[in-house]
């Protein structure tokens, strides 16, 4: 029997992967039918992610690592049996699997000059668990005048609070690029095509997404398309206001049981206020973001929609 194909969707955070995960996930039954399984975020890092980060020796003796431990990771019995149970599962040709935690996190931004930095390690060491390369990587980037905003409001979700000074202290705002990130991920991935798309267009163009990723002939999945609700609540400026007031009397545990409060009043709604850190840097990150678009399609094997 041959082995079932591998799709990647690496995200990446805060570019709606979240509304189109659910979308995905919500219709998996229309691709089952097709023999399309479809693994969304959670199901990865319970069953496999996790299980290779908790357990990276990496972790624990980061100036040995390449000397002692050259995989610098051990699959857990949890994730060897994920990936057996997936590759072997009847009646499936194809599985994707999304999770933008595949690249990093978004608090990686803080000791970093850049986007991604562990992205490829990250990608080494889930390399060596997969049973074949990737057949197509799709990826979702944005302009940096709003990308880094909204992934420091993602991040003082689940962290405790930091300014955004300090958020972007490391981070050169002169060399920002996604391109970097791409060649990462090819020079994991050789052989693999990437499908880059806009956080900004896509809206406009998940229909083409669609047909991109599984063709004209799922139809059920194009006549289901919803783009009308949301499915993550945004922290706007007004909510990263009341955080920083309140995180310098309360403690971190404080804090913590506080977060989900302050996210659920502060909801995007008609009174809500994007947060906008540095409006005199439009322009410079708006070019910088530009000159990625012009440049991504000259990398072979990599397609802009």
């Amino acid at each position: 029997m041959q082995s079932p194909s591998i799709d990647l969707h690496l995200g990446t955070h805060k570019t709606a992967s979240t509304h189109f995960q659910t979308y995905l996930n919500k219709h998996h039954a229309i691709l089952s039918k097709n023999k399309i399984e479809f693994h969304s975020p959670g199901k990865i890092r319970r069953n496999f992610i996790n299980n290779l980060e908790e357990i990276g020796l990496e972790t624990f003796f980061p100036k040995y690592k390449l000397k002692f431990y050259p995989l610098n990771f051990i699959m857990s019995h949890n994730a060897k049996r994920f990936i057996k149970k997936i590759r072997d599962t009847e009646n499936i040709e194809r599985h994707i699997f999304s999770d933008e935690n595949m690249l990093g996190k978004c608090d990686e931004i803080i000791n970093s000059r850049t986007i991604y930095p562990s992205s490829k390690h990250r990608l080494m060491r889930m390399k060596k668990c997969l049973w074949t390369e990737p057949t197509n990587i799709y990826l979702s980037i944005r302009n940096f005048y709003t990308y880094v905003p909204s992934a420091y409001s993602e991040t003082v979700r689940h962290r405790s609070f930091l300014p955004y000074s300090d958020y972007v202290a490391n981070l050169d705002l002169n060399e920002l690029s996604w391109i970097p990130l791409i060649h990462d991920i090819k020079s994991v991935f050789p052989k693999s095509k990437i499908v880059v798309w806009q956080y900004e267009s896509y809206q406009l163009k998940l229909k083409e997404i669609l047909i991109e990723m599984f063709g004209e002939e799922i139809g059920e999945l194009l006549k289901a398309i919803d783009l009308q609700k949301r499915v993550r609540i945004s922290l706007g400026s007004n909510g990263i206001k009341f955080l920083a007031g309140f995180s310098k009397t309360y403690t971190n545990w404080e804090m913590r049981k506080l977060r989900p409060k302050v996210i659920e009043i502060f909801a995007r709604n008609s009174q809500h206020v994007p947060f906008n850190p540095w409006p005199e840097l439009k322009k410079p990150l708006s070019d910088l973001y530009e000159n990625d678009l012009q440049n991504i399609p000259q990398i072979p094997n990599v397609r802009l929609l």
